[in-house]
């Protein structure tokens, strides 16, 4: 059970960087942001997904901050990814609301219909934060 426990919270840990699931919110885009702006937006974190159940590390490393980057080794999220898709298979994003966006950040929660997976975690209540890096999307939560 503790195994489960602690394979749980690292997939989960992995997709809550992606999408910070769990909200039902309306998104409310800020100043400055444009309907380009938050197509590539939403189109970075579809990316994101699609790697993911790709299994494709390095394109979930590409989308990924430099700042994040630095924190997680290529074999520790290779290692997450495949407890990931061996526990839900291929994780489809349902919904992907945009809460704040600027000219360089934003915020960004989604669901997937996988109850475990949007349930809310602790520390989860502003969602996953991205970051506009040489002019391309990445998720900036780790």
């Amino acid at each position: 059970m503790r195994i489960r426990t602690g394979i749980l919270a690292a997939s989960t840990a992995v997709l809550l960087t992606l999408t910070a699931c769990g909200s039902d919110d309306e998104g409310d885009a800020g100043d400055g942001a444009t309907q380009a702006g938050e197509a590539a937006l939403r189109k970075a974190v579809q990316d994101r997904m699609d790697a993911v159940n790709d299994g494709n590390v390095d394109a979930i490393q590409e989308l990924t901050s430099t700042r994040c980057r630095e924190k997680t080794s290529k074999q520790e999220l290779t290692k997450t990814i495949d407890l990931t898709n061996t526990l839900y298979g291929d994780i489809e994003l349902k919904s992907l609301d945009i809460l704040e966006i600027n000219e360089d950040s934003a915020v960004v929660k989604g669901t997937t219909g996988i109850e475990a997976l949007d349930k809310p975690q602790p520390g989860d209540d502003e969602g996953a934060r991205w970051a506009l890096e040489d002019g391309h999307w990445r998720t900036d939560d780790c």
